[in-house]
């Protein structure tokens, strides 16, 4: 579970970490990570669900091929910078017209059995709170042979980062909106009902230094 405070305390918290968020990926993407992102989203097709859509980052590399996106995002003040965005053109230029924004955690994912043919999530299961979960709703609503392409956080193979990452990785999380710096999103994928495809190690440019290891993920369900 995440880390939780009073309500009041919450709500700004939540805000403080959209304007900061917002502050440390325009830096990153800048620096390359708009390449790393590019060169996964742009493969999803056919009906689209994006797990945890943030503030649309993603939004400019879904391609022609996507006929139908879903956005689920539970934090508020997300959602509500993901429709800013949408409205004044901006990230969401060169989204699809047929375009939902809806309220939902990865735990419980909106969308029918078998009925999408890629789910997208980048920086995802590190900081939901049961990521197992949200894998198992990720088969269960992609079609047989849908797939899944997922960005993650993971734990540095350096064993001194590593370490590091684990002796910060308490206040981390509560910094973070519930972000694990170190988990090992493979093993995950690996132990979900999805088949794991392919995975290749990215450096995160500019990015906080205990979540600059990651992954990116496919795979599919059989």
């Amino acid at each position: 579970m995440r880390p939780t405070l009073p309500a009041v305390l919450d709500r700004a918290h939540e805000r403080i970490f959209v304007a900061g968020y917002a502050w440390v990926q325009t830096r990153s993407e800048a620096a390359g990570m708009r390449e790393t992102r590019r060169d996964l989203v742009s493969r999803a097709s056919g009906r689209v669900l994006e797990v945890g859509a943030g503030t649309g980052l993603n939004l400019d590399h879904y391609g022609a091929g996507v006929t139908d996106l879903t956005l689920v995002e539970p934090a508020p003040a997300m959602r509500e910078a993901l429709r800013a965005a949408w409205a004044d053109g901006g990230v969401a230029a060169a989204a699809p017209a047929d375009l939902r924004v809806l309220d939902g955690t990865g735990e419980a994912l909106p969308a029918q059995d078998g009925s999408v043919d890629t789910v997208v999530g980048t920086f995802v299961l590190c900081s939901v709170d049961d990521p197992a979960a949200v894998l198992r709703e990720v088969a269960r609503v992609l079609r047989p042979g849908g797939t899944y392409l997922g960005l993650e956080h993971v734990r540095a193979q350096d064993r001194r980062v590593a370490r590091a990452q684990r002796l910060v990785a308490p206040g981390w999380r509560v910094l973070a909106r519930g972000c694990r710096c170190g988990q090992d999103a493979v093993a995950l994928v690996r132990s979900s009902p999805l088949t794991l495809e392919s995975t290749s190690s990215f450096r995160g440019p500019r990015q906080p230094w205990p979540v600059r290891p990651g992954v990116r993920i496919v795979a599919r369900r059989d």
